[in-house]
């Protein structure tokens, strides 16, 4: 009988750390803090903008990688709902023709967030566009 209580407290072991090794992976914290970022690229032109991709899951850093490659000065900003979007950076700094920047943004709420050039009367003249956060 010394054999078989032995034998269940093996398998019992067994079980149990199955159970505890399986455990971490059932955890959501890790796996959303090693959320990858997409990267979209952002083209402004005279007058309007090309965007890689225009939709992205809330809680993904997007890099947005903005050239300016119009003829005149250009910027890339998020307007209305910026509340919802994580951290400072909300728009680019102006860019000279052929000028690069990068801004990085953590949507936190899905919504459609509106993006344009703030140069005065660039938005009317067609920098403009919703970007959807599912």
């Amino acid at each position: 009988m010394g054999g078989l209580r032995k034998a269940s407290a093996v398998a019992a072991a067994g079980v149990l750390g199955v159970g505890l090794a399986a455990a971490p992976t059932l955890s959501a914290a890790p796996q959303s803090a090693s959320v990858t970022p997409v990267t979209i690229t952002v083209k402004a032109y005279d007058f309007g903008f090309k965007l890689s991709k225009m939709t992205v899951k809330h809680g993904t850093p997007v890099i947005f990688k903005y050239s300016n490659t119009g003829k005149v000065i250009h910027d890339f900003a998020f307007v209305k709902n910026t509340s919802f979007i994580k951290g400072k950076a909300k728009k680019t700094p102006l860019k000279q023709p052929k000028g690069t920047a990068t801004l990085t943004v953590t949507f936190s709420k899905a919504a459609k967030y509106e993006f344009i050039c703030t140069v005065p009367r660039h938005r009317e003249n067609g920098m403009d566009g919703k970007f959807t956060v599912t």
